[in-house]
């Protein structure tokens, strides 16, 4: 995803950001470069709108790096997608929602599948962006964010 690392600043890369911002801090595992040092951080309230990035109907998942912040707030992960109709907005039915509290350390998410939101028919392409909102009062941190990280080429 456009600036899904997070180490470049959020306005330079197409973020759109209400109560969050650049952090100090990366996921452990290193997926990026090893000179990775920050991350998003979304306060409680807070909500992150990624970049425009295309997509179609062989990108079939989208994964990130997440840690709560606190034992309050969830984070709710919403596809926005642009139809000829206007905005479409999905929240994904697996792993939509990560309770507060329930990665206290770095971890991987869980698959969200873009399928679940609404895709491109095959052949085509569509716009969309990634809505992160913390809901409640606990604040999350987020990093690399990938979509269809199994793809090759």
């Amino acid at each position: 995803m456009p600036g899904g690392n997070f180490e470049s600043p959020l306005a330079a890369t197409g973020w759109v950001v209400d109560r969050a911002g650049r952090a100090p801090g990366n996921e452990p595992f290193v997926v990026g470069a090893a000179t990775d040092s920050t991350s998003l951080a979304i306060d409680g309230g807070g909500t992150a709108l990624s970049p425009a990035f295309c997509i179609d109907s062989s990108m079939t998942d989208l994964r990130f790096f997440a840690r709560s912040l606190s034992a309050n707030g969830k984070l709710a992960v919403r596809l926005v997608l642009q139809t000829r109709a206007g905005l479409t907005i999905a929240p994904f039915s697996r792993v939509a929602t990560l309770a507060a509290g329930s990665m206290p350390s770095w971890a991987p998410t869980g698959q969200l599948a873009l399928a679940d939101g609404v895709t491109a028919p095959p052949g085509h392409t569509s716009t969309a962006r990634l809505a992160f909102t913390v809901e409640g009062h606990g604040g999350w941190q987020l990093d690399d964010i990938y979509v269809d990280p199994y793809r090759m080429g």
